[in-house]
């Protein structure tokens, strides 16, 4: 699907699925940042900036990557 296919797919979604679309990237990129930081492979220190206007979802992200952490540890 080209760019333009694309964007008029997106266009015709109800705001329903395109919140649905949205969390669903979100929680890949949580599940992303997640394995990063507890990579063995990665070495201390690990700095990850996380800059976005006032409401646009960084403490819903950070919490969403410190679920994942946390789901996993615990089922490890």
């Amino acid at each position: 699907m080209d760019h333009d296919a694309l964007i008029r797919h997106y266009a015709r979604l109800s705001q329903a699925q395109r919140n649905q679309l949205q969390m669903s990237a979100l929680k890949r990129y949580a599940q992303a940042f997640g394995t990063m930081i507890r990579s063995k492979q990665v070495r201390a220190p690990l700095s990850i900036g996380l800059f976005g206007d006032w409401g646009s979802g960084k403490s819903f992200f950070m919490r969403s990557v410190k679920q994942d952490i946390t789901h996993t540890l615990d089922g490890a």
